[in-house]
């Protein structure tokens, strides 16, 4: 709705074990092509993309958030938070992921492109939200944030923490997510909610195609 749509073509279905879907080949009225996935189960928007070219920067991140969350919503997405930002070619790239009771559920993720020139959404992938967003979830920590965070190093300055659920092998870990400065250089950290044990650690890196982790 809203990219005027003049042919829609069904190209074959994908099957997975986790997921199904019907594949389509839009072509708007000016010829530009989308590839869209929608669910066997439910007839949810899982992914679309397309290529068009944007050559000014006339949104904001922020505009383009707001523009980002409205989609989404309409989409029947709600309950997100954004956890990354990245803009590179005057796209903005968005990740979201799950509130569950205020934990940000990263195995729950969308991840959303915004045209800054056009201001609207160009691409976006719900594979993840879609597979693992269901069930009970364990969001009741042992330790408290502060119990957590006496635990990291007392040469990293704290610029926030969460509690976030992240994957590990094949199971979920409830734990404390901390962004942290070292010197010039910041880290996110992950450590067990319950023993307090560091679990994951990235480095945030800074590149003329937006930022990314190591």
């Amino acid at each position: 709705e809203g990219y005027h749509i003049a042919d829609v073509r069904m190209t074959g279905e994908t099957m997975a074990r986790d997921f199904r879907a019907y594949n389509f080949v839009l072509t708007d009225e000016n010829g530009t092509e989308y590839f869209a996935q929608v669910t066997k189960n439910g007839g949810k928007l899982a992914f679309f993309d397309s290529y068009e070219v944007c050559t000014q920067k006339n949104f904001t991140l922020e505009n383009c958030d707001s523009l980002a969350q409205e989609y989404l919503a309409g989409l029947g997405y709600t309950g997100l938070t954004p956890v990354w930002f990245s803009d590179a070619g005057n796209v903005a790239s968005i990740t979201y992921v799950a509130d569950v009771s205020g934990v940000r559920a990263y195995p729950d993720m969308i991840r959303v492109r915004v045209c800054e020139e056009k201001g609207r959404v160009v691409g976006m992938d719900a594979h993840a939200y879609l597979v693992n967003h269901h069930g009970k979830r364990e969001v009741s920590p042992a330790l408290t944030q502060s119990e957590a965070r006496a635990k990291l190093a007392s040469a990293l300055e704290v610029q926030s923490g969460h509690l976030a659920l992240i994957p590990l092998g094949r199971r979920e870990v409830l734990t404390y997510e901390f962004v942290c400065r070292y010197g010039e250089e910041q880290f996110i950290l992950y450590l067990d909610a319950h023993p307090g044990d560091e679990v994951r650690i990235f480095r945030v890196h800074e590149s003329a195609q937006g930022s990314y982790l190591s």
